[in-house]
């Protein structure tokens, strides 16, 4: 559920994603994608949304050193997203 106020468009629902952290378990918050086992902070790390990166660091129940299907965790999505956005802006 959390993972679709990240990726549903360009917008920063900031405030859906704090009401969810904050009714969550921390299985639900980590909860990954079938396809490529990401979890909501590697989605927001992959689609450049810092407002919701931002939130879900703050909360003590994200992992963020979760890896997904590629074998790679939030930092490297993040890394990978600056460098497309530098030669594509």
């Amino acid at each position: 559920m959390l993972m679709y106020y990240i990726i549903g468009d360009s917008t920063d629902h900031v405030d859906c994603v704090e009401l969810l952290l904050q009714f969550s378990t921390e299985k639900e918050i980590n909860m990954t994608t079938e396809d490529m086992q990401q979890t909501a902070v590697i989605l927001a790390s992959t689609w450049s949304r810092k407002n919701v990166l931002q939130t879900l660091l703050c909360n003590n129940a994200v992992d963020v050193f979760f890896t997904d299907r590629m074998g790679r965790n939030a930092l490297h999505w993040a890394v990978i997203a600056c460098t497309y956005l530098s030669f594509h802006a």
